[in-house]
C-alpha cells in the first residue's frame, strides 16, 4: 500500500477510528488501485464524505469563515478551543473531552 512516511498504522488507525472494517479497506484499495499515496488530506477528506453519506443528509461538515480571533473575552475557553484544534491536527484525539459547554454572554457585533 502507499503511504506517505506520516501515516504510520497507528495514524491510520486514529485517522480511520470510526469507520466500519469495510470502509477502511475501501480507502486503501482506492489507494492502491488508483497508485495514490495514503496523505492526511486524502484520508481526512474521504472519512468526512463517508461520515456524511452514513447520515443520510442529516450531518454535514462546514468550514465555518469566522475564527476564535473574532470572540472578544473568554480567554481561558478560547485556549481550550485552540489546544483542542491543535490535538485534532496532530491526531491526538484521545486527549480530547466528549465536548464543551461554554456559558457566558453573548451579543452580536455591530456593523456600521
Amino acid at each position: 500500500m502507499p503511504a506517505q512516511d506520516d501515516i504510520t498504522p497507528a495514524v491510520l488507525a486514529k485517522l480511520t477510528a470510526g469507520l466500519k472494517r469495510v470502509q477502511v479497506q475501501n480507502l486503501i484499495s482506492q489507494s492502491v488501485q488508483n497508485d495514490r499515496p495514503l496523505t492526511l488530506k486524502f484520508l481526512t477528506a474521504r472519512k468526512k464524505e463517508l461520515i456524511e453519506a452514513e447520515s443520510g443528509g442529516l450531518l454535514e461538515f462546514v468550514q465555518s469563515r469566522f475564527d476564535l480571533s473574532m470572540v472578544a473575552g473568554n480567554d481561558a475557553a478560547k485556549g481550550k478551543l485552540k489546544d483542542a484544534a491543535a490535538a485534532l491536527r496532530a491526531g491526538k484525539t484521545d486527549v480530547l473531552p466528549m465536548g464543551y459547554v461554554i456559558c457566558g454572554r453573548w451579543a452580536p457585533a455591530r456593523l456600521f
